[in-house]
């Protein structure tokens, strides 16, 4: 073993030997999201015991496709591997400490998400570029000893992702998906067993059957310890009409848009039950131009003048939109078990979750036997969701 790498890894299990022991992920568990760019502070606000996981958002890739904003994590660092700098290290210093003082916690560093997984096409293409994403995944793990393990949020495999115009997706992005998958999954276990740990291994997913269908879901699901299914973003701006953007259920069985079905695709898919992590969104959708107060009715465009992206959080919705006098009628889909506002003088229309609808969706995953809930993403909430998804 060379002596740098020996002494890394002395280092990281004097840390590991300092912390509380590592639990396995509890049989119901509750995850949240938490976005290192929105700052230290947020991570500091989380209530103690009201999760069982962090999931940090987002480390990205180097090289081709990275972001702008990563060339400074990314400077001298080769092509297709993961982002590395003072952030990183801020959040595995708060969590160390966190664990020290609260006991068992895990930690997930989550890869990529809607702006960046670009950089996993052509990364998961070749077993070359994979190799070097896996050693670099290496070194973040020995170098970041609060991190339990790695979420990969490739969006979307066999589509273009954030890439509008641009030719990314492949046919084989399943293939190479799986590939990349195994490869890492022994990876992890090699650098446990030298280690004294095991590191977990998870991946986010879009849930719609167009994206589930491109994977080999047999094949991967043994190498996963947990699935977090994106069940939310069914519908949004981008289209012509109003939908519930995280209903729990379906409408009929033919409406790919709602947790209950995507649970069913998976399930009939050979996944077990037990790796799938629901998911609830902290943020809403909004539509304006609306004339009709109903799911399915004709709508003009994302709500800009509520959100730049017409997707306020929660904490920006009981600004705007919450309060009797804000004009805004609070309504309930009894069918789909989801929540939305209307106002008809403004001609909005709002898909969200309030409390008592994530209190309905994490019953029913508990009763079908999930892995648990998580969520995204925690500066979006003052408190009030994240309680919602306690069992």
């Amino acid at each position: 073993m060379k002596p740098l790498l020996l002494s890394v890894l002395s280092a990281a299990l004097a840390l590991n030997l300092a912390l509380p022991a590592r639990a396995t992920a509890p049989a119901f568990e509750r995850a949240l999201y938490v976005s290192m760019e929105a700052g230290l502070a947020e991570l500091e606000r989380l209530p103690g015991g009201q999760v069982d996981t962090v999931l940090l958002a987002f480390l990205r890739l180097c090289g081709p496709r990275q972001l702008p904003k990563d060339s400074a994590a990314c400077a001298q660092r080769p092509a297709h591997s993961l982002t590395q700098g003072a952030a990183e290290r801020a959040f595995n210093q708060a969590l160390l400490k966190r664990k020290q003082q609260e006991g068992p916690l895990q930690v997930l560093a989550s890869v990529g998400g809607w702006g960046g997984s670009d950089g996993f096409f052509e990364m998961a293409a070749s077993a070359a570029n994979r190799a070097v994403f896996i050693e670099s995944v290496r070194q973040f793990l020995l170098a970041h000893s609060a991190v339990d393990g790695i979420d990969l949020d490739w969006e979307h495999p066999g589509h273009n992702g954030a890439a509008n115009g641009v030719q990314l997706g492949s046919p084989d992005d399943g293939a190479n998906y799986l590939a990349l998958l195994r490869e890492l999954r022994s990876a992890l276990d090699a650098l446990g067993e030298q280690a004294g740990r095991r590191y977990r291994l998870s991946i986010a997913v879009n849930v719609t059957r167009p994206v589930l269908q491109r994977l080999d879901w047999p094949a991967m699901a043994p190498l996963l310890d947990r699935i977090f299914m994106m069940s939310y973003d069914y519908h949004g701006g981008w289209n012509p009409h109003t939908g519930h953007h995280a209903a729990l259920r379906a409408g009929t069985p033919a409406q790919d848009d709602s947790l209950e079905e995507s649970v069913r695709s998976l399930r009939e898919a050979g996944v077990p039950a037990a790796k799938l992590m629901a998911g609830a969104a902290f943020y809403a959708r909004a539509w304006q131009g609306v004339a009709q107060p109903q799911a399915g009715a004709q709508a003009q465009s994302a709500a800009i003048g509520l959100h730049p992206e017409g997707s306020p959080g929660w904490r920006e919705l009981q600004r705007c939109c919450l309060s009797p006098a804000s004009g805004f009628q609070r309504r309930h889909d009894h069918r789909r078990a989801a929540d939305f506002l209307w106002h008809p003088g403004r001609r909005l229309w709002v898909s969200y979750e309030s409390p008592a609808t994530l209190r309905a969706k994490t019953q029913w995953a508990r009763a079908q036997g999930l892995g648990g809930v998580f969520a995204w993403e925690w500066s979006q909430d003052d408190g009030q969701l994240l309680q919602a998804l306690q069992p």
